[in-house]
């Protein structure tokens, strides 16, 4: 009976030891998973993601598709810049780099390439009902850097359309379609793809 009473003890302490060392380990493990700053890379445009090497020029597909229009590329890359860092720059440092700048161990680093550039259809914008909408999309790409690598955290794809469901056109129409059409650019939908972004990397995995 003592020798059964010992066994069992031991096997009691050798159980809350190992339990011990594997919450341990979970939480070194788990430690680098807060970020502590972010640098956001320039996004790459599909047809041309040689031109931007690194992460943001690897997120593109092999065989894009011919969704791209000839527009002021540079300018929505900016513009998607700019707005991630700004919104980013509310919860850690974030700062707009290039693939070659050194990471501190607790970088977020994020990437990605447009994959779709549709300026849509003014003209049926003006009818309203969604028609004529301009698209932009994007791939991206959020990687984390420990001490000892750069981990991937999320892979997704993000989508911004301009236009909305305006009232039928009548005098006041006319002049509510107008303006809003004013606000309905590639630019206006660089900054709702930026957000569409964040609020994809704010989601918890659910697997």
């Amino acid at each position: 009976m003592k020798l059964t009473l010992s066994t069992f003890v031991f096997s009691l302490a050798l159980a809350n030891v190992v339990a011990y060392s594997q919450a341990t380990a979970a939480d070194a493990t788990a430690a680098p998973s807060k970020p502590t700053q972010a640098l956001i890379l320039p996004f790459a445009v599909a047809n041309n993601a040689a031109a931007t090497p690194g992460a943001s020029g690897d997120a593109c597909p092999k065989t894009p598709d011919n969704n791209l229009a000839n527009s002021n590329a540079q300018k929505l890359v900016d513009t998607i810049s700019a707005e991630l860092q700004k919104k980013l720059a509310k919860k850690m440092d974030a700062r707009i780099g290039q693939p070659a700048d050194e990471l501190a161990p607790g970088t977020l680093l994020l990437a990605g390439c447009l994959t779709t550039i549709d300026p849509g259809n003014a003209a049926k914008r003006m009818a309203g009902m969604n028609l004529g909408a301009s698209h932009l999309a994007a791939h991206v790409v959020v990687q984390l850097k420990t001490e000892d690598a750069l981990i991937a955290v999320k892979e997704f794809d993000a989508t911004a359309k301009g236009a909305k469901a305006l009232p039928p056109l009548s005098v006041v129409g006319v002049a509510t379609h107008a303006a809003a059409e004013r606000k309905e650019t590639l630019n206006a939908d660089a900054k709702r793809l930026a957000d569409e972004i964040l609020k994809t990397m704010s989601k918890k995995a659910t697997n």
